[in-house]
């Protein structure tokens, strides 16, 4: 089965509010693809650190320092096929074993890293947490949901993003 992320929520096209943008100043996202975390920091401070899973060598995670484009739920649709464009409604998370995706807890951001496509990659919750701490995405950063529900309301628009090796 062949997905692609597609962000959809009136969040994304919201203009942050001024005390918002200075909020992002002070804020920060660090994902280390060798240890395969990602650290938020508010001034400096750690804040809190989670394992994540990254890009797979054939399609690796950007690297660079960016910022957060944009954030708000996600859903998953068909790529290829006669179902292309279709949104996923099950997925596999183990052989044999198949759940219903819960798009109410799915959420994400869609970063902008200088040299790479703004709308490909994201830092996004998964169903399947057997991907935390592996390079298995196509390039897009994994967190587990519980980790992601935790950081989502933390993290503002135009928050500064480094992934580095």
């Amino acid at each position: 089965m062949s997905a692609i992320l597609i962000a959809q929520s009136a969040l994304l096209l919201a203009k942050p509010t001024k005390s918002r943008i200075q909020a992002a100043k002070h804020k920060k996202i660090v994902v280390d693809l060798s240890d395969k975390t990602l650290k938020f920091f508010v001034r400096g401070k750690l804040v809190k650190k989670y394992a994540v899973g990254i890009g797979k060598p054939a399609t690796p995670s950007p690297i660079g320092t960016g910022y957060i484009r944009s954030k708000g739920d996600m859903i998953f649709r068909q790529t290829k096929g006669p179902n292309k464009g279709k949104i996923i409604i099950w997925t596999q998370i183990k052989i044999g074993r198949w759940v219903k995706i819960p798009y109410e807890e799915i959420r994400g951001f869609g970063m902008a890293i200088p040299g790479y496509n703004p709308f490909q990659y994201y830092i996004h919750s998964v169903t399947n947490p057997e991907n935390i701490g592996k390079a298995s995405s196509k390039g897009c950063i994994r967190m587990a949901i519980p980790d992601m529900l935790e950081l989502y309301p933390l993290v503002d628009l135009r928050t500064k993003v480094i992934i580095k090796l």
